[in-house]
C-alpha cells in the first residue's frame, strides 16, 4: 500500500478556471494584507509558532515569506498589495535581529543564525532582494561564510541553504567574493557526502537518512544544480500545493499536457482548501504560497518557491 486512504480526502471536482483562479488568488493576497499589523507582523498558525519567539519573522513560516511572495505575485501583475513589501521585510529583520523566533527545546546546529529558512539568512535575504544596499550585501555575505562548517548538512539549517544564497546574489552582482562563496559551499556540502554519494543529516539531535527536499538529500542535490525534484493543510512545503508541484516538474520535462492538467486540479483543490481552513500566513505553510503554485499553474512554470528561484 502506498497510501493510507482514510488520511487523504477527494480532489474537489471543481473544474480548473483561469478568471476563477485569478480572483482566488486576489482574495488570499488581500487577506494578507488585512491580518498585517505593523508591531505584530502577521499572526502565526499554532502549528509553526510553537515554542517560537512571536511575531514569526523567518522566510519559512513568518513575515520575512509573506512579504517575498506577496512582492513575486505583485511583480507577475497577479496582485494589488496595499502593503509595501520591502518595509514588512525590513520590519521583520530588524525584529529577527532582536529576538529570533527559534524554537525552544530543540536541538538546533551552532550556527544557527545563518539558517535560510529559520534564522536571519531568509529575513536578511529577503530585505536585499526588496530594497537592495551594500550594508544587506555585506551581513549576507558573513552570514553565508559563517555558515560553511554547519553540522546541518541539509536544507532548512545548513550549507545547502545558504549556497542558493550564494548562487542567487552570484546572478545579481557578479562579484568575485560570491563566486568565491558558491566554490566553497559547493566544494563544503560535496565533502560530506558519504561514500555512497548521499547524506546522513545531522539535525535536531538525531542521525540519519532523510530524503525530502527541505531536510534531506534531494534539496542537497537542488542546492548543488539542476534536477528533478489531522489535514496537513493546502501549503507548498508539506500540502496539496507542494504535492502539486511535482506535476508542474513533470509537465516542464516531458511537455506533456497531462501533467499540467493534473497540477491545475491540485491547485484548484488547494485554493478551496486555503478558503476554507482558519488563515495562515506563511510562505510555505499558508495562503500566500498556495497563491504562488496556482499563480505557477497560470503560467505552467515550474520553479518551486525559494529553493528553484528568489524571483
Amino acid at each position: 500500500m502506498l497510501y493510507a486512504a482514510e488520511l487523504h480526502e477527494q480532489l474537489t471536482e471543481t473544474a480548473w478556471d483561469a478568471r476563477h483562479v485569478r480572483d482566488a488568488i486576489r482574495v488570499l493576497a488581500a487577506e494578507a494584507d488585512s491580518a498585517y499589523e505593523t508591531d505584530a507582523l502577521w499572526p502565526a498558525h499554532e502549528w509553526d509558532a510553537w515554542q517560537a519567539a512571536l511575531p514569526l519573522k523567518n522566510l519559512y513560516a513568518g513575515a520575512a515569506g509573506v512579504a517575498w511572495a506577496l512582492a513575486a505575485l505583485r511583480r507577475r501583475g497577479l496582485v494589488e498589495t496595499a502593503l509595501d513589501p520591502a518595509g514588512v521585510a525590513r520590519r521583520a529583520l530588524d525584529a529577527c535581529r532582536r529576538e529570533p523566533d527559534f524554537t525552544g527545546g530543540e536541538a538546533l546546529p551552532g550556527q544557527k543564525r545563518s539558517s535560510l529558512f529559520c534564522g536571519e539568512t531568509g529575513p536578511l535575504v529577503v530585505a536585499w532582494l526588496l530594497a537592495p544596499t551594500a550594508e544587506l550585501e555585506d551581513d549576507l555575505f558573513a552570514l553565508v561564510s559563517a555558515n560553511l562548517g554547519n553540522e546541518a548538512n541539509e536544507l532548512m539549517w545548513g550549507v545547502p541553504g545558504t549556497l542558493l544564497v550564494a548562487r542567487a546574489m552570484l546572478e545579481r552582482t557578479d562579484g568575485e567574493r560570491w563566486r568565491a562563496a558558491v566554490r566553497e559551499s559547493s566544494a563544503a556540502l560535496a565533502s560530506a557526502r558519504d561514500a555512497d554519494g548521499l547524506w546522513t543529516q545531522l539535525l535536531y539531535g538525531d542521525t540519519g537518512r532523510i530524503l525530502g527536499p527541505i531536510h534531506g538529500f534531494v534539496g542537497n542535490v537542488v542546492a548543488l544544480g539542476d534536477t528533478v525534484r489531522d489535514e496537513k493543510g493546502a501549503g507548498i512545503c508539506h500540502g496539496t500545493a507542494g504535492n502539486g508541484y511535482a506535476f508542474l516538474k513533470t509537465f516542464a520535462r516531458t511537455g506533456d499536457e497531462l501533467w499540467l492538467e493534473r497540477a491545475r486540479a491540485f491547485a484548484v483543490h488547494a485554493l478551496e482548501q486555503a478558503e476554507r481552513l482558519p488563515g495562515r500566513y506563511s510562505l510555505f505553510t499558508g495562503g500566500v504560497g498556495v497563491a504562488l503554485f496556482a499563480a505557477d499553474c497560470l503560467e505552467a512554470r515550474s520553479a518551486f518557491p525559494i529553493v528553484d528561484t528568489l524571483d
